[in-house]
């Protein structure tokens, strides 16, 4: 863990406010070591992957791809997904919490941060959505038993 301690003296002479620590293994020991030397861990991001293609439900009216425009139920669903996230629960991120899952939603929408977004309907309202982007390089493993 030196390459921690290294981190962690940067952050006191450099001033950081915000640092992103990206490793293989979620373990107690590594939030219980940064825990003592100071450091709040805000949450732990979890990517979730699949191996396939874009396509709407077949035969749904229920879910569809979406390529209009931000409204009103989709501002609001965004924010609302982030409300578990570290820009929320982090008070050095909160302040820009809304401006960041605004833009999020935006660029989105615009093809910038995913090629696709789908949304559930109710009664002809968005009540869900979510954002897809197609990563070619991830790379796949086998689970066997």
């Amino acid at each position: 863990m030196i390459e921690l301690d290294t981190l962690i003296k940067g952050k006191s002479t450099q001033n950081y406010d915000l640092v992103y620590l990206f490793t293989n293994n979620i373990e107690k020991e590594v939030d219980n070591y940064l825990k003592n030397r100071g450091i709040h861990v805000i949450d732990h991001k979890v990517t979730y992957a699949i191996n396939g293609e874009f396509q709407a439900c077949k035969g749904s009216d229920f879910i569809e791809p979406y390529q209009g425009s931000l409204t009103k139920d989709l501002l609001n669903l965004a924010l609302l997904s982030g409300h578990e996230s570290r820009f929320k629960k982090d008070p050095l991120l909160n302040p820009k919490f809304n401006l960041l899952y605004t833009q999020w939603i935006e660029e989105s929408l615009s093809g910038q941060l995913a090629d696709r977004v789908f949304v559930a309907k109710n009664a002809k309202r968005i009540t869900g959505f979510v954002t897809v982007k197609k990563n070619n390089n991830l790379k796949h493993s086998k689970i066997s038993n």
